[in-house]
């Protein structure tokens, strides 16, 4: 056949055309869920602005366990040609996209290895995301080249051939690092350190930034393209879709389609800015979100049971949309604060920012540095109001699978509490030791952290 159905695990022949993918999925979720719980209530005592002890062995205790859960992955779940040729078009039919597609040039932050100069950033993601979707709706219906359910048909494969694909791509980041770097190499200390974290800013591969490009077309686009595959198979293995899994899929879609309306924001956000690209990333982009966050729309396949009423519907909406509003409002704000510091304060270009931030924003005036803090519009309720929209997003994504699975359609949720913490003790770090007495001055002006008056 064209891949393999049974393997010898630990002794025992396993024929995997009796396994449900979803099951083997879901095994793997519950165990990230224990890690990033455990991670949310460690970072909840967070009392000082610094990383506490646990952190930095933690990082390494989860670098661990994202590799050892890749390899387990790669020998444990069956391969195909098929999943291969599936994937790999995909792949480079997304390159491809980013090449030819009109896209507008926006410009990064400094950067440290280029000597403070700015990096220029093509962003043509949306155009490339409504082609996919065109291509892969077309040619599972009208086309007839493949079914909508292609995906669902394949999962467990194209699974494996995923984490293969970022097991070779992470050490070949690190091969490319040491014998011909973009610009310069950095160690993190350990080789473990270097695959795990990776050693290149912007690791370019014939003048192709791949880290800016996998920061979303691979996982965001395939988020979407597995939440239509798993709504055609219930449509296919029903005769109908429900309301929870059309409600869950939407709220995906919009997250999605925001992002590449403000991919311009996305140059000056921290993954882009300051992060290497090794392993934990190339991880995160490839495999972490398209798998792991359509597993809401993976308890909803089976629709027995899973129905709700109008009502609660409506309050699943109402939640999604106020944590969306947070989110895309104080990201927004951020953004244009930046521009406007930058273009030295031209006047109405602030405007449009939302919430508080019609007429010209509040600052506070550093101290021990020529710099300003926003302390107005969605920044004056607390000082991470970002976080706190994108983890209301995440409750919205679980509410319309109830309980029917127990907590784990919340696990995306307790990831996001997780990883949140975390970035947000870095954050914290970062700018104390950045702006130092005048970070004290502006946690005294915006206390709150998350949560106003209460967190």
């Amino acid at each position: 056949g064209e891949g393999r159905t049974k393997k010898m695990v630990l002794g025992l022949e396993i024929n995997f055309t009796q396994i449900n993918p979803a099951l083997i999925k879901t095994g793997s979720d519950v165990f990230y869920t224990v890690i990033f719980g455990i991670l949310a209530l460690l970072a909840l005592r967070l009392n000082s602005v610094k990383k506490p002890f646990w952190f930095s062995k933690f990082e390494r205790s989860l670098a661990i366990g994202f590799g050892g859960i890749a390899i387990v992955t790669a020998f444990v779940l069956p391969v195909s040609w098929t999943a291969a040729k599936i994937y790999f078009s995909y792949y480079f039919f997304q390159i491809f996209l980013f090449y030819v597609l009109p896209g507008k040039i926006h410009k990064g932050l400094p950067v440290a290895e280029l000597n403070g100069a700015q990096r220029s950033y093509k962003c043509n993601g949306l155009l490339a995301f409504f082609v996919v979707l065109s291509v892969y709706f077309f040619g599972g219906t009208y086309g007839g080249w493949w079914k909508l359910t292609l995906i669902y048909d394949n999962f467990a494969p194209l699974l494996n051939v995923v984490t293969l694909w970022s097991l070779f791509l992470s050490a070949v980041l690190y091969i490319k690092a040491h014998i011909s770097p973009s610009v310069k190499s950095q160690s993190e200390g350990t080789i473990a350190d270097d695959i795990w974290f990776g050693m290149e800013l912007n690791p370019e591969f014939f003048g192709f930034d791949i880290k800016f490009w996998s920061e979303s077309r691979p996982g965001l686009m395939g988020w979407v393209l597995i939440d239509l595959s798993l709504v055609a198979a219930q449509y296919q293995n029903y005769g109908y879709v429900s309301l929870p899994i059309i409600l869950v899929s939407l709220f995906h879609f919009i997250y999605v389609l925001d992002y590449f309306i403000m991919e311009e924001f996305v140059v000056s956000t921290m993954d882009i800015a300051y992060e290497h690209f090794g392993f934990m990333l190339v991880f995160g982009d490839y495999i972490w979100v398209p798998f792991f966050y359509s597993s809401q729309t993976w308890t909803l396949l089976n629709p027995t049971n899973t129905e709700i009423s109008l009502p609660y519907a409506a309050l699943c909406v109402v939640v999604f949309a106020f944590g969306f509003a947070m989110f895309r409002g104080s990201n927004r704000q951020k953004h244009l604060f930046k521009e406007w510091v930058g273009s030295g304060k031209k006047k109405g270009m602030i405007r449009g920012g939302g919430y508080f931030m019609d007429a010209e924003p509040v600052t506070y005036k550093c101290v021990s540095r020529k710099s300003e803090l926003l302390i107005s519009g969605w920044w004056g309720l607390a000082r991470h109001m970002n976080y706190t929209g994108d983890i209301v997003i995440a409750l919205g994504f679980a509410l319309p699978c109830q309980f029917h699975y127990g907590l784990f359609p919340y696990s995306h949720l307790m990831f996001m509490i997780g990883l949140l913490l975390h970035r947000f003790a870095r954050d914290e770090e970062s700018c104390t030791d950045k702006y130092g007495k005048d970070w004290a001055a502006y946690c005294r002006l915006v206390p709150a952290k998350f949560i106003p008056g209460v967190l």
